[in-house]
């Protein structure tokens, strides 16, 4: 699935069917993590509801590259005071 929408709206049609289409073992990909959501609390609960529902989310580009499975290492992309590291 592809979004176009502008991130500044929470409310992206294609996003919102992309996360309701994924299940338990999927991988959610983004080009950038700032395309996941424009404010740090928009990503934060997006990756929170990733990780709680056991689907991994792979950063192609920027510092936050990388590959994040919500077992084991990928848990350090959130840490408890909400830091993204």
């Amino acid at each position: 699935m592809s979004a176009t929408a502008s991130g500044k709206n929470a409310e992206r049609a294609g996003l919102l069917a992309a996360l309701d289409y994924m299940r338990e073992g999927d991988t959610l990909t983004v080009w950038k993590l700032h395309r996941l959501g424009r404010s740090t609390k928009d990503v934060l609960t997006i990756a929170e509801d990733l990780h709680s529902r056991g689907i991994a989310l792979r950063i192609l580009t920027g510092t936050l590259a990388g590959s994040y499975s919500p077992q084991g290492g990928g848990q350090v992309l959130l840490h408890d005071d909400g830091c993204l590291c």
